[in-house]
């Protein structure tokens, strides 16, 4: 035990990022990432979010980074979407930005995927792309394919955000991108066989950002869990027994399908500053008018209270998708192979032919 409190103290003392660095750029180029940053030590979580344009997903990642002297400060790691790109319907994000916490969370923060605003980017900057004669919306499709698959094999967990029920599009897109994603390459410096490496895909958390209070109720919850099943029941990402908002009864789960309430589904609600922890369903008695919380009551639990739920079932989540010998380096070579081995994939290469065609 000593041992380990002493690792931990040495991880605690390493150099701590104070931004967020770009891993692949907004041309899909691979970036020359130092590996200043990055240990050579096994325990780390690797997470990654993907979603449409708009939805929170820098917002989200900029919580989990947990930097209580940048959080006061009102300092965000990942760039928020800015009043300016919001009046221009712009994104923020470009590629994919990396950043480590000091407890050994690699974070990942993505460009948009399926967006108008990059493809208007990708048609006002075309001479700098290598289109091949490809259309702008092919281009882009296969682009957030690459990015979505890429995920899919370096992280952990993937948190799949949206700011409405539902896409159906982007759900499809999800299971198209996990058929095009093949198995990651054995790491020929971890001596066990390819049979013995893990290949599974990462725990897949469905959250709904933005949520308004009818979205909580049992018969709005039970479309939703339902949906998912019918759509990834036969999908290889790990979508159940991560991480829910039934577990630990964080919200009441009665009136809800309980075959269904171990779904990877997390509904956050509109993010208020001024909103009391205390407003929650176990404190508060809507019937009693005649008391101050009850004219709070907003019919779910508070903003903060559902994502440090979130946020420590993410902490807790099995981190058995690579092999246990595979350390931080590691995992950044391992990641800058699994990227190589995408942009020459001959199943996206075939799936882009027969969107051409």
């Amino acid at each position: 035990s000593n041992t380990r409190l002493l690792s931990h103290l040495k991880l605690k003392e390493q150099q701590q990022m104070t931004k967020c660095v770009k891993l692949i750029d907004r041309y899909n180029q691979w970036s020359n990432l130092s590996s200043e940053y990055f240990l050579d030590q096994t325990d780390y979580l690797v997470i990654g979010i993907i979603g449409p344009q708009g939805v929170g997903k820098s917002s989200i990642m900029s919580s989990l980074t947990n930097t209580e002297n940048l959080q006061r400060r009102k300092i965000s790691i990942f760039q928020q979407q800015s009043a300016s790109n919001k009046e221009n319907g712009s994104h923020q994000t470009e590629g994919i930005d990396l950043y480590i916490t000091s407890d050994r969370l690699i974070l990942l923060d993505t460009q948009p995927i399926l967006s108008s605003s990059v493809t208007n980017y990708i048609i006002n900057n075309a001479r700098n792309y290598r289109l091949d004669d490809t259309s702008i919306d092919v281009y882009v499709e296969i682009q957030s394919l690459k990015q979505v698959s890429f995920l899919y094999s370096i992280c952990h967990a993937v948190i799949v955000v949206q700011d409405w029920f539902t896409d159906l599009n982007l759900l499809r897109f999800l299971i198209t991108a996990e058929m095009l994603t093949k198995p990651a390459i054995p790491d020929v410096n971890i001596r066990e066989s390819p049979s013995e490496q893990s290949n599974q895909l990462p725990h897949t958390v469905f959250v709904y950002n933005k949520s308004c209070e009818k979205d909580y109720h049992p018969d709005s919850l039970d479309s939703m869990l339902t949906v998912i099943e019918e759509l990834f029941r036969h999908s290889r990402l790990r979508y159940r027994r991560s991480i829910s908002q039934f577990q630990f009864e964080v919200v009441k789960i009665s009136g809800v399908n309980k075959h269904l309430t171990d779904i990877n589904l997390f509904l956050l609600p509109v993010y208020d500053e001024d909103q009391k922890e205390a407003d929650t369903f176990d404190n508060v008695n809507p019937a009693d008018v005649n008391s101050s919380m009850a004219k709070s009551y907003v019919g779910h639990p508070s903003y903060q209270t559902l994502f440090r739920s979130l946020e420590n079932q993410i902490l807790a989540i099995p981190r058995d998708s690579f092999p246990n010998t595979l350390s931080e380096r590691g995992w950044l070579n391992y990641a800058m192979r699994c990227w190589e081995q995408i942009e020459q994939s001959s199943l996206i290469a075939e799936y882009k032919r027969l969107l051409c065609s």
